[in-house]
């Protein structure tokens, strides 16, 4: 019986992750390349204006094929698709509460040489009596020619810059919170992981207000004698994410720096907002290497065998064998 544990054991042993976030940041971003060649900068604008003010956003079209093209100008609004920041494009109306598209003014169609580069004004007019809150869109260019309330003029088929504008003004409302903030590997989270390979830190903001946030802030993993092994910051400063209001938004942090056991405290110090508001919350999760796990396996199966020896030793003891009448013969 005791060599079928510990077989059973030992088998058992051998058995045994263009356009995908809103910007909060600087007005310039990185450039992406498109249809036929073309490339656009900045991909995403951030403005802060006032009710009665306009302003002119230059967008930067580049031909980098062998051949002149004629571009239009296509402006969806857009709502949040999921919780990584993917765009979901209003082809027919606008955005009844966030829409910009109603601040945009008329853009001409514009022909660009090969090899050339061109600057397209894209005027935003905020009305006077503009209520407080964030507003945004896409501008988006493809061959001249497609009709412009077609559907099949889709992101595949165009470049597109965002315009992401936050009004002050009466009734302007941020209210960040978060909806949850859990350590995870894989799909799966939880509180006890066999090794510390593959962990992220998964925290997920829902934007309660009626304005685009830029969350930031870091992750702080800390050991049971309160040595500070991680910290890690959250919405890539130098290009950050904004969380679009009405949805949630989904940030990952890889862990790092985990012994091979041990029991840690994931912490996460969030701000956001105008008057930086803040936002704290942690967990806590216990990690055992694979190797620890094996043994603690190994062990736990020879206790068990121990004591079913010592189970069938105690009732031979107690309990002898009698002999039979033919034994007494």
């Amino acid at each position: 019986m005791i060599r079928r544990l510990f077989i059973l054991a030992l088998s058992g042993i051998v058995v045994a992750t263009a356009l995908t976030s809103s910007v909060a940041g600087a007005a310039s971003a990185p450039s992406i390349s498109g249809i036929n060649g073309l490339k656009v900068s900045p991909v995403r604008t951030n403005l802060t204006m006032s009710p009665g003010q306009n302003q002119v956003v230059p967008i930067y079209i580049t031909d980098e094929s062998n051949k002149p093209v004629t571009l239009q100008a296509i402006v969806n609004d857009f709502m949040a698709q999921d919780e990584i920041g993917t765009p979901s494009l209003i082809f027919n109306g606008q955005n009844a509460s966030h829409g910009l598209k109603q601040f945009i003014g008329p853009i001409n169609n514009v022909t660009i040489d090969a090899q050339q580069q061109v600057t397209v004004p894209v005027d935003v007019s905020i009305p006077k009596n503009t209520l407080g809150g964030g507003y945004f869109t896409a501008v988006r260019f493809a061959a001249a020619g497609n009709s412009l309330s077609s559907e099949n003029v889709t992101l595949s088929a165009s470049i597109a810059s965002l315009i992401l504008v936050q009004v002050n003004g009466p009734g302007l409302n941020q209210q960040l919170n978060i909806a949850s903030f859990s350590v995870a590997r894989g799909n799966g989270n939880g509180h006890f992981f066999v090794g510390s390979s593959g962990l992220n830190v998964v925290v997920r903001f829902n934007n309660g207000g009626n304005v685009q946030e830029v969350p930031s802030g870091k992750v702080v993993v800390q050991s049971l004698n309160h040595h500070v092994v991680m910290s890690e910051e959250i919405n890539n400063p130098s290009y950050p994410s904004n969380v679009l209001p009405g949805s949630i938004r989904k940030f990952s942090v890889p862990l790092s720096g985990l012994g091979n056991i041990g029991e840690y405290k994931v912490s996460g110090y969030f701000g956001y907002g105008s008057s930086s508001q803040l936002l704290n919350t942690s967990t806590t999760i216990y990690v055992v290497s694979t190797w620890v796990m094996i043994i603690a396996i190994v062990i736990l199966v020879a206790i068990i065998a121990g004591i079913i020896w010592l189970v069938r030793l105690f009732k031979k003891r107690l309990w002898p064998v009698k002999p039979t009448d033919k034994e007494l013969e």
